[in-house]
């Protein structure tokens, strides 16, 4: 079934369904880049390449040089954004005090997942991914 717009119906039927059998939605670029990812919680998600990467790379610059916001049909609030950070075990994780953070180390070979408060957390590896909400 070919959709152009989402609507929460058409979530709930989806969250149904895959509760009885596997299902595939596709589409375009990456998910997780203002796209349908962050709809689906349980989901394992495969990205695609996003008109963000793809604009970057025409104007070649690095991503990481860049703030991504999504403005589409929304206010623009940059007070409330999450933080990204790539990191390595030399990263001085108290700068955050007690706030909760997310760690990904040794994404995608042997990767490791941890919660907490920052203050109780330590980097292991020299790749890593942290991210501090709002």
């Amino acid at each position: 079934v070919l959709m152009k717009k989402f609507s929460s119906e058409i979530y709930s039927e989806i969250e149904k369904e895959s509760e009885r059998r596997e299902i595939a939605v596709l589409s375009t670029g990456d998910p997780m880049v203002a796209g349908l990812g962050k709809f689906f919680k349980k989901a394992e998600i495969e990205p695609g390449i996003s008109s963000v990467q793809l604009a970057l790379s025409r104007l070649k610059i690095d991503l990481c040089d860049v703030l991504v916001v999504n403005a589409h049909g929304r206010r623009f609030e940059i007070g409330k954004r999450g933080l990204l950070i790539l990191a390595d075990k030399n990263f001085d994780l108290s700068i955050f005090g007690e706030k909760e953070i997310f760690v990904i180390e040794d994404m995608c070979s042997g990767e490791k997942f941890k919660r907490g408060p920052a203050s109780d957390l330590k980097l292991e590896s020299n790749n890593a991914i942290i991210y501090v909400g709002d």
